[in-house]
């Protein structure tokens, strides 16, 4: 497997740590949060609702769902990320080094309260894009295939071309149109985050 490989399947593991781990904390916008994003498998046909079974550990968010998000959260996801993680150190020497990201730390909300729905419930800012997609497209199996197709897509690319090759982005035509439709799309979702927020 090449680098490029790992730094990709890296960044979609550290997204699903958003994920999970955005239910940890039990309070009012993780409950209703899980509760959305594991009702998202509803709209694939003939195996949506045991999917969404599977994923709550029973019919409705509660306990084993928390417990089964916990797994994932501290076990499953971890040791996949340490595997990824030893094989980026052991290629590193081959391409460099790059700078540390700093995270800012969230605060935690009120508590979870299934009894009161807030207003609106609004993702964290990485998580706004495919809320946008699921918000603008009506139709719910389309909004929830091109959501999936969003990360899955991304996963794609260095196996589309050799980025390891090719260091002239003119060379690489594909990673370049990703990364500009990218960055144009990112200027259109904070317009939208802004006008949410």
């Amino acid at each position: 497997m090449k680098f490029s490989y790992t730094v990709w399947f890296l960044a979609v593991l550290t997204a699903s740590f958003g994920v999970t781990g955005y239910s940890l904390p039990w309070d009012q916008i993780g409950y209703w949060a899980v509760k959305i994003v594991t009702g998202v498998p509803e709209a694939i046909p003939v195996i949506g609702s045991p999917l969404v079974e599977l994923l709550r550990g029973s019919a409705s968010v509660g306990q084993s769902t928390l417990t089964r998000f916990y797994s994932l959260h501290t076990f499953v996801l971890p040791l996949l990320t340490a595997v990824f993680m030893l094989m980026h150190f052991l290629m590193i020497r081959k391409q460099g080094i790059s700078g540390l990201a700093v995270l800012e730390p969230s605060m935690i909300g009120e508590p979870a309260d299934p009894f009161a729905t807030p207003l609106e419930i609004l993702p964290e800012w990485y998580f706004f894009p495919v809320f946008q997609i699921l918000r603008t497209v009506p139709n719910k199996l389309l909004g929830v295939l091109l959501m999936v197709s969003v990360p899955l897509g991304l996963l794609t690319v260095p196996f589309l071309e050799n980025v390891n090759k090719f260091q002239n982005p003119f060379r690489r035509p594909v990673a370049t149109t990703v990364f500009f439709n990218r960055y144009h799309s990112r200027a259109l979702v904070r317009y939208w985050s802004h006008i949410a927020y």
